[in-house]
């Protein structure tokens, strides 16, 4: 056997470590960097494979993600429209581009031309509309995804292609229908726990809780011991997480999101899940280490644009901030604004907006301040940033400074609702009989609006006219919104809430029914109802004090369906010895 000497040896490991370094680049190698959330290097290895096949559009698709991961915008932009440019029929181009334009950019009406973009270029591909129809569903265009999902089933009337169409009926809400189309479907050679699967999510969309459950519970043991189905099982575990939500066993709903992220480790829904479960047991230190995680991977545009997440998030952090010294508050404070100021997404709205939430509610006005004043500079027509800016100077009592931006902002942008909001405000400020007159000169300037916004404008200010006991003139603006959008399905809500601080019971009552018709009766609408309805039987004699109890019941069950809600956070209820 031939000795070598340690200096050969050690000339060898440097020439392969020098060999292994300058080794050429591969995709595994780019792909593993990027599954390990190093972005740049992962671009880096992706641009230069690029060099050799820069036509290769899986090395372009790898290459935008790595750029959305690292909250690249821009260049993620460039790079998806550069493979749509070379090849139309690359669908998840389009998806990546529509999903960055509504989640990152805030641009819902561009994400979804480009979707059309995508169906207009492959109107042979029940894919491409089977995708364009799980988007919109996502952004809330119900009768669109419909449309959408009609066309793929023409395109392909495979029974996997009748699954597809079941699942978006039940996501539409459109429960008859898809009662109609999973029977159709059991006469088909499925799974029996398949149908179960759909079954379960039916009793969901009813409200049966406690059914869906022990629905789900079967087909989790059909599942969960076969690797194939292992997608199955972890959507499984996640649906049953919800329904232990929605009955309060928060015990079992954290033990399910946590057998989700078992079987998938990168669903955010679950880990958001598993966060609200912990939040819910009271692990608030725990709920909001899983929220920064999820921040972090998902960059505050996304996050932020969840009302329920944001307000538990400002809630979580500042009780986190509160329990600090003094001195390590504001070391946490500085670190979240270098933070922030360190993101590249942090020109986006919603994560500028939230900041300066947290800095009210920390009654920091001049950092507050001092943040909308630049997002202004970078963005003037942002009516959001004039609205905030306003709302600053009204909680610091600078009503002046207020109605200056007010003006500043409806001279810049024109009208807008979020700054019509805080007008009203800085309205209800003043005296009563100030207040009526500035309302009705206010009145005077929205009757030039086009329709559409005349109509919002008005339910606004019919809110305004309630606090001002203007009984009858907020009816009249209400019928006027009537005459302009006779299927405006807001108007018994907003007529609900007029007749409850009129003391009319007859009237509540006629318009809780119509509003139960429209949103259900296990809705936010219905359960404020609800409590509105008893709370003023308490008030008229006609039930006891003791009833109040059933209120609490019924704000407390609202709140859970959307914690972030308007009227629950301006709605105070009665005490017991009202």
């Amino acid at each position: 056997m031939r000795k070598f000497s340690i200096i050969q040896i050690v000339a060898i490991l440097v020439c392969l470590s020098f060999a292994l370094a300058h080794a050429a680049p591969t995709l595994e190698q780019a792909q593993s960097l990027q599954q390990r959330g190093q972005y740049q290097e992962a671009i880096e290895v992706y641009k230069q494979l690029l060099e050799n096949d820069d036509e290769n559009v899986n090395l372009q698709l790898g290459l935008a993600d790595s750029y959305l991961g690292n909250r690249n915008y821009s260049e993620a932009l460039m790079v998806l429209y550069s493979v749509i440019a070379q090849d139309k029929t690359v669908l998840s181009a389009y998806v990546k581009l529509a999903q960055l334009n509504a989640v990152q950019l805030h641009n819902v009406a561009d994400a979804q031309a480009i979707l059309d973009k995508m169906t207009d270029a492959n109107p042979e591909s029940a894919e491409a509309f089977a995708l364009k129809a799980q988007y919109l569903l996502q952004w809330g265009e119900k009768e669109k995804a419909l449309a959408a999902a009609g066309k793929m089933v023409q395109l392909d009337k495979s029974p996997a292609s009748a699954l597809r169409l079941l699942q978006i009926l039940i996501k539409a809400d459109k429960i008859a229908e898809a009662e109609k189309a999973l029977t159709e479907l059991k006469k088909a050679p499925f799974a029996p726990f398949m149908m179960n699967f759909f079954d379960a999510q039916i009793l969901m969309a009813k409200k049966n809780w406690a059914e869906a459950l022990s629905k789900f519970e079967e087909v989790l043991k059909e599942v969960e011991s076969k690797p194939e189905l292992v997608p199955i099982a972890a959507q499984t575990c996640e649906f049953m997480g919800a329904c232990c939500e929605h009955l309060t066993q928060y015990d079992r709903q954290l033990e399910y999101f946590n057998e989700a992220l078992d079987f998938n480790p990168k669903s955010l829904s679950a880990q958001l899940g598993r966060a609200m479960a912990l939040y819910h047991l009271k692990r608030n230190a725990d709920a909001l280490a899983v929220f920064n995680e999820i921040k972090k991977t998902i960059g505050d545009a996304a996050f932020f644009s969840d009302p329920r997440i944001r307000v538990l998030y400002l809630k979580l952090e500042l009780e986190r901030q509160s329990t600090l010294s003094p001195e390590e508050r504001a070391k946490a404070q500085e670190e979240l604004a270098k933070l922030n100021a360190d993101e590249d997404g942090s020109d986006d709205p919603i994560s500028v907006l939230a900041q300066c939430e947290l800095l009210v509610r920390q009654n920091k006005t001049e950092e507050a301040r001092n943040l909308l004043t630049m997002a202004l500079e970078k963005d003037p027509q942002k009516a959001a940033y004039w609205a905030a800016l306003a709302m600053v100077e009204l909680k610091a009592r600078n009503f002046d400074a207020a109605l200056k931006v007010i003006s500043d902002g409806k001279n810049r942008i024109g009208f807008s609702p979020a700054l019509l909001n805080v007008e009203l405000k800085h309205i209800l400020s003043q005296d009563v009989n100030s207040a009526k007159e500035k309302i009705d000169q206010l009145v005077k300037e929205l009757v030039y609006l086009p329709a559409d916004q005349k109509a919002l404008a008005f339910k606004t200010v019919s809110e305004a006219l309630i606090i001002l006991k203007e009984y009858d003139r907020a009816q009249e603006l209400l019928q006027t919104v009537e005459q302009l959008n006779p299927k405006d399905e807001t108007i018994p809500f907003f007529r609900m809430k007029i007749a409850f601080a009129a003391n009319d019971s007859a009237i509540l009552s006629e318009q809780l029914s119509k509003v139960q018709k429209t949103f259900g009766l296990e809705s936010p609408e219905s359960y404020f109802g609800q409590a509105l309805n008893v709370i003023l039987q308490v008030k008229t004699d006609a039930a006891p004090k003791s009833d109040l109890d059933k209120a609490r019941a019924y704000i407390y069950k609202a709140k859970e369906l959307r914690p972030g809600w308007k009227e629950l956070q301006q709605f105070r209820l009665p005490t017991k010895t009202m």
